[in-house]
C-alpha cells in the first residue's frame, strides 16, 4: 500500500473565527498558517466540501499545502483509497475578540491588528 499524507483538522475540523471561517485554529505552521475556507457572510456548505476536497486531494498526493507547512497535525499513513467523507467533528469557535488565554501557539494579536485595518 502507498504511504499518503492526512490531517484530522482537515478532514473534520471547522474553525469559527469573528471575521471568518477556517479549517482549523492552529497557529504553529511555518507557512502562512489557518487554511481560509471563506469569510463569515460567504460560508457555504459547499465552499467547505470544495475548500476541504483540495486540501486533501493535495495530501492524498503528498503535497504539503503553503498554509500547513511544518504542522505536526499532517501524519502519514498507508490507505487504499482517498476519504472523500466531509462531515465535521471538530468544531471551534473563536468568535471573541478579547481572548486573554494567551497561548503559545497563537498569534490573536496579529489577528486581531489585520481585522481592525481591515474593518
Amino acid at each position: 500500500m502507498a504511504k499518503h499524507l492526512k490531517c484530522s483538522y482537515i478532514d473534520y475540523g471547522l474553525n469559527f473565527f469573528f471575521n471568518d471561517v477556517r479549517v482549523c485554529c492552529k497557529e504553529i505552521h511555518s507557512g502562512i498558517g489557518m487554511p481560509l475556507i471563506s469569510k463569515i457572510e460567504d460560508f457555504t456548505i459547499e465552499k467547505m466540501i470544495e475548500k476541504k476536497a483540495q486540501l486533501k486531494e493535495m495530501l492524498y498526493n503528498n503535497i504539503v499545502p503553503e498554509c500547513c507547512q511544518n504542522c505536526h497535525y499532517i501524519r502519514e499513513f498507508e490507505e487504499e483509497d482517498q476519504n472523500f467523507d466531509f462531515s465535521v467533528g471538530l468544531i471551534d469557535i473563536n468568535s471573541s475578540v478579547k481572548c486573554n488565554s494567551r497561548c503559545i501557539y497563537c498569534n490573536r494579536p496579529k489577528l486581531m491588528k489585520t481585522f481592525k485595518e481591515n474593518s
